[in-house]
């Protein structure tokens, strides 16, 4: 597997994986807030970014790519569609880490059948191939889904525009695959076998992923620690960026 990735900082290594469709420079805000305590590295995922080109692979060979790509890692921490990625790492070799951290995160992204805290988004495959024929425009409106309430909500649009103002437009083939992952991934029967101390950052408002989600995995998690961030969205990290950042650094240092 190849990727571009950024690393700053010094301390423990921590990797930041980002969500669906979009690409590592979305964490890079919090990874510099970070970069007192820790090695931070902050992957573009398969066929996003500037890996663009590379293969995104389903879910157990993209986290074990990554588990094999960053051998010295300590902790860990993903978002949305990085969230299934860390926990999947964390299932399948949880001697190559400490901690664990989840923002946004669900077990099962769709909803269907018992699970009724399934994702808020809608029709995932018009929203892919809203993606397929206009990224940008797309990713603007699920960027606002990310304001919503926010007391701020045009101060949080514009912070994830400056992040992703330079964003290329992933591989249609990473598109595909990252639906597929998030459309089919239900990790609910294995994630009491998840004993590594994690902790769980969640919009109180988030419109993609509801707080319910977040609850049940907390409560299924043997080491597993919710907080709630108030007049959150879907990416907390960017609206509550100091916030979201001092609650990781005392998780990652206990």
């Amino acid at each position: 597997m190849k990727l571009h990735v950024e690393s700053l900082g010094t301390g423990p290594d921590l990797v930041l994986i980002h969500g669906w469709s979009m690409h590592g420079a979305v964490c890079l805000g919090l990874a510099e807030r970070l970069a007192a305590r820790f090695r931070v590295h902050v992957p573009d995922l398969p066929g996003h970014g500037r890996s663009r080109g590379e293969p995104l692979p389903r879910l157990a060979e993209l986290a074990a790519g990554l588990a094999d790509f960053f051998p010295g890692a300590t902790h860990l921490c993903g978002w949305s569609l990085g969230a299934h990625v860390a926990m999947r790492w964390a299932l399948d070799r949880p001697s190559s880490l400490r901690r664990v951290a989840l923002i946004s995160a669900t077990p099962r992204f769709p909803a269907g059948g018992s699970w009724q805290a399934g994702s808020a988004l809608g029709d995932l495959e018009a929203f892919a191939r809203a993606l397929h024929t206009d990224y940008h425009g797309t990713l603007d409106r699920f960027i606002a889904l990310q304001a919503v309430g926010s007391p701020a909500p045009r101060q949080v649009i514009a912070a994830f525009r400056r992040r992703l103002a330079h964003a290329e437009t992933p591989d249609r083939d990473a598109l595909d695959v990252g639906l597929r992952i998030l459309a089919e991934t239900d990790l609910r029967s294995e994630v009491e076998r998840l004993t590594l101390p994690s902790l769980l950052l969640h919009g109180e408002q988030d419109a993609v992923v509801p707080k319910a989600a977040a609850e049940w995995l907390a409560h299924m998690l043997p080491n597993g620690r919710l907080a709630i961030i108030p007049q959150a969205g879907h990416g907390p990290f960017v609206s509550h960026e100091a916030e979201c950042a001092a609650l990781l650094i005392e998780h990652l240092n206990d």
